[in-house]
């Protein structure tokens, strides 16, 4: 306490150092007077300009280049600035957005799968968000799991494993994503490259992609380990 106080008292007496109350800071921030407090204003506007177009945390540097600033200038705002927040891989953005500060369970399951940046299992998820200290409260893995069935940033690739579909995954059971394939592919397809398309997109086992394509309202095999669409065949033979 005797520091601080000591402190404190250095940071009023030097004629350098100016307070920043006057501006968005955090309470209790100094700079030294050859800065400009428009200057400084003007930068903060900016930064904030930049997080809002993009809508995604941004790295100082990243920042700083976008807007012609130095980056220790930049860096120093957005510790200070009451504004901004920090992610735990050290990227910035506007403290109310999910990403800076998750309040509800499902931002919080959206902030540890982007920090993954892989699919997890529901229960793998809600420990995570046990061991970042996230809650305050024990989260229950079926709150968690409830969360991603009914969230559509959110989608099953296995059996209870999800991702995010902003990786470019959609939903759809397996035998949806093998129609998808072959859609795509506009015509038939060896079962290897089935599988190898649908594993991209699902984390299921080899053989289940083969027991779905024996569906033959959806598939037909048209050659040796060969299948097509049966939609396909019916219109090719009008």
């Amino acid at each position: 306490m005797l520091e601080e106080s000591s402190l404190r008292l250095l940071l009023k007496i030097d004629p350098k150092i100016a307070s920043l109350g006057t501006i968005a800071l955090e309470d209790g921030f100094y700079l030294v007077d050859e800065l400009n407090l428009d200057k400084i204003q003007g930068v903060l506007s900016k930064i904030k300009g930049v997080l809002e177009r993009e809508k995604t945390p941004l790295g100082p540097s990243e920042i700083a280049k976008r807007i012609a600033e130095d980056e220790k200038l930049v860096e120093a705002l957005l510790l200070t600035a009451a504004d901004f927040g920090q992610t735990r891989d050290g990227r910035f953005g506007l403290k109310e957005w999910s990403e800076i500060s998750p309040k509800r369970i499902r931002d919080k399951i959206y902030l540890v799968l982007k920090e993954a940046g892989r699919p997890l299992h529901f229960k793998e998820i809600t420990q995570k968000i046990a061991d970042a200290g996230l809650s305050r409260r024990p989260v229950l893995a079926r709150t968690v799991h409830n969360e991603l069935i009914y969230d559509k940033r959110f989608v099953l690739v296995g059996r209870g494993i999800y991702a995010l579909s902003e990786w470019g995954f959609k939903p759809g059971v397996v035998a949806e994503v093998i129609e998808e394939i072959l859609k795509k592919a506009g015509h038939p397809l060896k079962t290897k490259e089935i599988v190898e398309g649908v594993l991209k997109e699902r984390q299921v086992k080899r053989n289940t992609i083969i027991a779905n394509l024996q569906n033959r309202k959806l598939f037909k095999r048209v050659g040796k380990a060969t299948y097509g669409l049966v939609e396909s065949s019916s219109e090719m033979a009008k």
